[in-house]
Parts: structure tokens; C-alpha cells; sequence
């Protein structure tokens, strides 16, 4: 009997790419879920999934079959998929949800905050290990190849065999809902579902598909039906001068401290914000997620749409909202005659809210870039304290009714598992949790003592300008902390706080247990006895009807990647919109020579104001809100000078006046 050696390394082929399929699939999972156990846990209590997951790794390795570096091949397959495990393992125990996807789209954001988040040693070991891969690459490919491609006929029929059942039974596993995705809780689902299937199928599901039912006539009745609802509303509706101004402050990582398990504090947290919440309507709302992915939460309250039905880890303002436009509460207080603008004490360019919020209406835009004598917390997180300043400023200079939505910063993550050795006003007593757990808890809690006094101060604030308001607070979602990551916390990791605080004698009403944040601006609306707008309306009349739901889903689809049935003329996006950046207060005053050095004074000058001379960038050292100090003093003749502010991504956002000075 002749020795065939194509014919037994084909059969080596095939059993090397069983075996190592099943050992790559083992060890991304244990990386995913941080333990083996968990991983033969998965094996027992999800087998189809397990199934799923085994197939396709086995399907992405047996694309080697048609390819001569084989060897290269598993290695730059398995790097990929080794690097997405850490990736999602490392996600989900800083925020509490895997990795997306989107992810991938936000990774400049990611790169903005990694120094907050990872260590240096963390950030040392990701470049080894990369350098790592490189020269495995380079070797692996070097040195492996193989004559033939296709070694034996039969590695080809058992890839198309596995691939054939794939592609035909999971389809009817989901359909049948044995396979389904977990839309509220994506870190249950990555756990439920396997990491690789899980991105996998998100990644497919981020294709847009148009809803079944969805047509012209279907939208066009909906909307009918809204209309006679509109008719037989008796609400009272405010005009006028009676008419609030409306205020939302989402705050950042926010919740009540006293909610955590076996936690209790020397002195309340809060106590600001629970007077308020006792005395107006107030509770807990579900956000669709938690730990992170604050954009998230923000466009549902700002548009009223279900993140249920857009993608798991989607930034709508890095995806649909970047190329066109649409609705939002800023486009529909427009509408009623409002001014619309944001605040955020971080830049402008983040989750690309600069392009996002251009594009659902906002007139303005005052961000991170823009704003003067910011204090830091410990993380170097923004304090939220300045944005009073700024709330107030554009309500006093508004003669009619403003809208304005407002993003905090100071409570994000990271907290510090250490103890920081400073003077906490805000301490746990008697606590029975890990050391670690019980120093980031009091760092938090007392980050939220701060953010409750500011919620204070900016109520004060506006009292005493004794105009109609409605002050909208609420948490983003709930913080990435060790023990809500762990599920260790009691609480419900989807649920955040919030109230509608108001100086017009607004009765408190109790609220729905499962009341959610694209509801929120609905209940609004409602208690300032404002006019509904396009979403305000299907959840107003729909929410309590069996098809809410379906309805909700089809209305959503129409507007955000249809045809725009549902909207009248006055309700459509506002195209071509020029949203202003900053305050537009920097004013350059005066060039000063003293003692052999130059001083640029002025107003509204920050650590991100940029000097030209001679319409050149000169270098200078900030001094503070009004003064720049020029580093070299060397020039001569009369020259331009003109101050610039740049965002984060060195895009000028505004210029100052000019001024000639003779050096």
C-alpha cells in the first residue's frame, strides 16, 4: 500500500482545525467571562449557543483550507479574535457592557479617555502584546507555506456541510426566539449568546430593515388617529409669558448612593436633591444601559425614540445623525418659539455631538473648549458647578423662552479602588465591603455630594430670577462601579433616578413603575402644560394600548429612515442648520509691554485660546481668564492680533476682534 502524504496531511489538516477551533473557542470565552468555570458553565446551560459559537470560529479558521500560509492564517485569525475577547473583557469591567461594534466607530473617544481608565502598566502590556503580534506575523509568514491549497477534497465538504447548517438553523433558531438577543441588557446577552456570535449578529442586525407593516397608509393612519386623540385633549396649555422655561441637566453616572447594598453613609449624599424629590414628581426611570454609553440615554430623552428598536452599542450622532438630519426636543421647542441650545462641560466633539446636535436643531452649542475657570476633580473629571454660570447666562439674555439641555461630567468613571487621602465629607460607617469597594464608593459618593450641591445652587439661581421653569434632573445611567458591574449592588443596573422640579405649584404625581427615558420629555411636556410633538404624541395616547409598542417601532422607522409620513411641514427637521459654538464672549482688549514682557489681556480667554500675531501662531504661557503671557517676545513692527478658541480635535471654533500693536 502506497503512502499518500497530500491525503494524510489533508486528514491532519482537518483534525488540527477541530481541535484547535474548540481550544481558541475555550480560551476567548474564558477571557470574556474572566473564568474557566464560566466557560464550561456556558457549555452545560446554553448548548445551542455553545454550538453556534463552535461552528462559526470553526468556519472563520476553515477559511485556511483555501489558502497556502495556513499557518499565518490561524495566527492572524486568532490574534483578531483574541483581541476582541480582551477588548469586551476589558469594556465590561470598566462600564458594565461588552464591546460593540460601535465601538469600533467611537474609537477616538476611547483613545480621549484611555489615560483615565488604564494604567500605565495596562498601557505598557497593550503595546507589548501588539509588538508581540507583529513579529509572530512576520515570521509566521515567512516560514509556513504549503504547496497546495486544498489538501483533501473532504476538508471542503465538512466546511460547506458546517456552514450549510449554520447559515440555514440559526436563522429558524431566531425566528423561533430560542436564539435571541437580549436588546435591555447586552452583557447578559454577550453572556447568554457567546461573545463571537454575539458581534457577529450585531454587527448584521446594524443593517437597517424596514419594519413588516411598514407602509405609507400604515404611517398616514397612525398619525390620523393621534390627531382625533389631539382634539379630545383637555389639557390646559400655557402661552405666552406663562410658559416656562424648560431645563434638563442630565447628570453624569448619577444615582443615590443609599440605594447600594449594606451601604450607609455618616451623613446623606444628597439631601438637596431627596428634599426636591419628596416635594415634586420624581422616581426611578429604565435607561437603555449602564456603566456607560451616556449618548445613549441623552438621545432618547432628547428625541423620545426606543433604543429597543436602533442597534445595541449605536452613537446615533456617529451613525444616522452624521449624515442627516432630524427631530428632536430641540427642533420641536423651535417650533413653538424657543430657543434651543447645550451645555456640556467636556468637548464638543465627543460621541461627535458637535455634528449631532447641528443636525436634530440646537442654536447653540457651549462646550468644554469654551468655558472659563473650570475646576478638576481628582480623575480630572470637569466639576459640574460651572455650568450654572452658563445656564444662567443664556436664560438673562434670552428675552423670550429657552430650551436647554444640559450634559454633566464630574460623576464618570473611573473610581478610584484606592484611597485617595482626602478629607471626605461623605464617608460609609460600618461597612462589611472589600476595602477596595468601600474607597471607590466614598470617592463616588462623595462626587454626588458635589452634584447634588450643584443642583442646588443652579434651583437658588433660578428662583431668584422669578420666572416660570421647569428644571428636568436625572442620572445617565447608573455608575461603573466594582460592585453594580459584579451585580453585587441590589440595584437594578438599568434604572436611574430622576425629577421635574418647577416654581409654578406644579402637583407632584406619582409615576409608572416601568416608566422609560424616551418617555421622559412626554411627562414634560405634559406637567409645563406645553404642546405636544411628534413622539410626545405616540406615547402620550399610545402607551396604554396594546399596540403601543408596534406602533411606536413603525412611527420611529418612518421618521428616523423613511419616508417621513407622520410629519407635517412644521414638524419636519430644520435643514441646513448653523448652530452657534461657545458664548461668542472672548473679546481681546489690550497688548500690555511691562518689564520686558508682553501680556495679552482680555475676556472669556482660556487653557484653549490660541494667540496669532501677524496672522501666525505665537506661543504663550495662560495666566488666567483674562491674561496670556507671550513666551518670546521677539517681535518687531506693527502687527494683527487676534485670539482664536480650538476644540479638542485643534478646529477653531471662534475669533476674537482684532487690535494693531506696534512691537
Amino acid at each position: 500500500m502506497r503512502y499518500n502524504k497530500q491525503k494524510y496531511e489533508g486528514k491532519l489538516d482537518l483534525i488540527v482545525l477541530i481541535v484547535y477551533s474548540l481550544f481558541l473557542f475555550g480560551l476567548i470565552e474564558t477571557i470574556n467571562r474572566r473564568s474557566f468555570i464560566k466557560f464550561i458553565d456556558f457549555a452545560l446551560d446554553f448548548p445551542i449557543q455553545f454550538s453556534i459559537n463552535y461552528f462559526l470560529i470553526f468556519m472563520v479558521l476553515g477559511v485556511s483550507i483555501f489558502l497556502k500560509r495556513k499557518v499565518f492564517y490561524y495566527y492572524m485569525a486568532s490574534s483578531l479574535l483574541l483581541i476582541l475577547a480582551i477588548s469586551s473583557s476589558v469594556l465590561y469591567t470598566l462600564r458594565g457592557m461588552p464591546l460593540s461594534p460601535y465601538d469600533l466607530v467611537s474609537y477616538k473617544e476611547a483613545l480621549n479617555i484611555a489615560n483615565v481608565f488604564l494604567d500605565a502598566r495596562f498601557m505598557v502590556a497593550g503595546l507589548a502584546f501588539l509588538a508581540l503580534v507583529i513579529i509572530l506575523s512576520i515570521v509566521s509568514f515567512r516560514s509556513f507555506k504549503t504547496a497546495n491549497r486544498i489538501r483533501n477534497k473532504s476538508d471542503l465538504g465538512v466546511l460547506l456541510v458546517v456552514a450549510t447548517i449554520f447559515f440555514i438553523v440559526v436563522p429558524q433558531l431566531k425566528a423561533a426566539k430560542i436564539v435571541t438577543e437580549i436588546a435591555w441588557d447586552p452583557g447578559l446577552s454577550y453572556e447568554t449568546n457567546g461573545l463571537v456570535f454575539s458581534f457577529v449578529d450585531e454587527t448584521f442586525m446594524s443593517i437597517r430593515k424596514k419594519p413588516h407593516g411598514y407602509s405609507k397608509d400604515s404611517i398616514e393612519a397612525i398619525r390620523s388617529d393621534l390627531d382625533k386623540e389631539v382634539k379630545k385633549d383637555k389639557r390646559l396649555i400655557r402661552t405666552g409669558d406663562d410658559r416656562p422655561d424648560i431645563i434638563f441637566v442630565q447628570l453624569e453616572g448619577f444615582m443615590d448612593p443609599t440605594r447600594l447594598k449594606g451601604c450607609n453613609y455618616n451623613i446623606d449624599p444628597m439631601p438637596n436633591l431627596r428634599k426636591m424629590m419628596d416635594k415634586h414628581t420624581s422616581g426611578l426611570m429604565n435607561v437603555p444601559v449602564t456603566g456607560g454609553g451616556t449618548a445613549r440615554t441623552e438621545y432618547e430623552v432628547m428625541s423620545g425614540f426606543n433604543f429597543d428598536y436602533l442597534n445595541q452599542g449605536e452613537i446615533p450622532y456617529q451613525t444616522f445623525l452624521a449624515k442627516r438630519p432630524s427631530i428632536s426636543i430641540a427642533s420641536q421647542m423651535r417650533s413653538e418659539g424657543y430657543k434651543s441650545k447645550a451645555i456640556h462641560n467636556f468637548n464638543s466633539s465627543f460621541y461627535n455631538r458637535r455634528e449631532g446636535y447641528e443636525n436634530i436643531g440646537y442654536q447653540k452649542f457651549i462646550s468644554l473648549e469654551t468655558m472659563t475657570n473650570v475646576e478638576h476633580t481628582p480623575m480630572w473629571w470637569p466639576k459640574d458647578k460651572i455650568l450654572t454660570k452658563y445656564i444662567m447666562g443664556e436664560l438673562n439674555q434670552d428675552k423670550g423662552k429657552s430650551m436647554i439641555f444640559t450634559i454633566s461630567t464630574q460623576g464618570h468613571s473611573k473610581y478610584p479602588t484606592s484611597n485617595m487621602d482626602m478629607d471626605y465629607k461623605v464617608k460609609l460607617e460600618d461597612s462589611k465591603l472589600a476595602k477596595q469597594d468601600q474607597n471607590q464608593i466614598n470617592y463616588y459618593a462623595n462626587q454626588v455630594y458635589e452634584m447634588d450641591l450643584f443642583v442646588r445652587d443652579l434651583k437658588a439661581s433660578l428662583d431668584a430670577r422669578k420666572k416660570n421653569y421647569v428644571l428636568v434632573v436625572y442620572g445617565d445611567h447608573l455608575p461603573a462601579l466594582n460592585i453594580i458591574t459584579r451585580n453585587m449592588s441590589g440595584v437594578d443596573k438599568f434604572s436611574s433616578l430622576f425629577a421635574v422640579i418647577d416654581n409654578m405649584g406644579i402637583k407632584k404625581r406619582s409615576v409608572q413603575k416601568d416608566l422609560q427615558g424616551y418617555q421622559l420629555s412626554t411627562m414634560v411636556m405634559d406637567l409645563a402644560g406645553l404642546k405636544y410633538g411628534p413622539m410626545n404624541m405616540v406615547h402620550a395616547y399610545l402607551k396604554d394600548k396594546s399596540d403601543y409598542q408596534e406602533k411606536l417601532k413603525l412611527v420611529q422607522y418612518d421618521i428616523l429612515f423613511g419616508k417621513r409620513y407622520f410629519l407635517k411641514e412644521s414638524e419636519e427637521p430644520i435643514k441646513n442648520n448653523k448652530m452657534q459654538l461657545g458664548t461668542r464672549d472672548m473679546k481681546l482688549e489690550s497688548v500690555e509691554k511691562k518689564d520686558g514682557k508682553v501680556y495679552i489681556k482680555g475676556q472669556g480667554i482660556n487653557r484653549n485660546t490660541r494667540l496669532y500675531i501677524g496672522g501666525e501662531e505665537a506661543q504663550v504661557y495662560f495666566v488666567d481668564d483674562k491674561t496670556l503671557l507671550l513666551k518670546a517676545p521677539n517681535y518687531r513692527g506693527k502687527k494683527i492680533v487676534y485670539l482664536e478658541i480650538l476644540d479638542s480635535d485643534e478646529k477653531p471654533i471662534y475669533r476674537s476682534n482684532t487690535l494693531v500693536y506696534k512691537f
